[in-house]
């Protein structure tokens, strides 16, 4: 029965895994192949991420307000929607270093 709930859990938030997943493969081939034109698809990429994760974030919120029942596993969705921020802002971080 856990498992059945983590295995929800995970196919709830698959936006923002699927935007951890797109992110990472980008910066990993980036720095296997130095390709410049991945910095390129790599921003756009970034800029379409941050707006569907936030409108999906307004959308947990909104949940959260119609169903504070739900609350202990709502917060878990937005905290892991959240958790791409900075994971972001690092692998940004990580391709402007490694520019320099």
């Amino acid at each position: 029965m856990e498992k059945d709930r983590q295995i929800e859990l995970i196919e709830q938030n698959i936006i923002p895994i699927i935007s951890f997943a797109v992110g990472a493969s980008l910066l990993l081939l980036f720095a296997s192949t130095k390709y410049e034109p991945l910095l390129y698809i790599g921003l756009i990429y970034v800029s379409g991420a941050l707006l569907v994760n936030t409108v999906y974030l307004f959308y947990l919120i909104l949940q959260l307000i119609k169903n504070w029942d739900n609350y202990y596993e709502i917060f878990i969705r937005i905290g892991i929607t959240l958790s791409n921020i900075p994971i972001s802002i690092l692998f940004t971080y990580i391709v402007i270093n490694h520019l320099l």
